[in-house]
């Protein structure tokens, strides 16, 4: 899963798709980062690529994202918590608008709601 492709869906999910925008993909790839850095530290079997393999990635072994071009390196299972965590962040900063504020709530609710059980 290539950065171009979470940073899509999260400006998709803030409404931000029209260019200029209000957030810039340098900010979002920030965020990016961080929460994957937050996934990796919680769940290190979010960066195997095969179902029998067992990760030993730590937030260490990652690399910082710097591109759209980039791939993010988690399995797909985590697009949906990562992009819900991002929206949550960047909402959060235009908490004074109460709409914003509301939507960031939601989406930090649902940041790990679809994390994949441990098994």
């Amino acid at each position: 899963m290539l950065v171009s492709e979470v940073l899509s869906r999260i400006r998709d999910q803030v409404s931000d798709s029209v260019e200029t925008y209000r957030w810039s993909n340098t900010l979002i790839i920030r965020y990016i980062n961080d929460l994957r850095a937050d996934i990796v530290r919680r769940h290190p079997e979010a960066t195997c690529t095969s179902a029998t393999a067992v990760s030993t990635d730590t937030v260490d072994d990652l690399t910082e994202l710097t591109a759209t071009g980039n791939t993010v390196g988690l399995t797909r299972q985590w697009l949906t918590p990562l992009v819900d965590g991002v929206c949550a962040r960047l909402l959060g900063e235009d908490a004074e608008d109460v709409a914003n504020r509301t939507l960031g709530q939601d989406h930090k609710a649902l940041e790990f709601a679809e994390v994949p059980k441990k098994g």
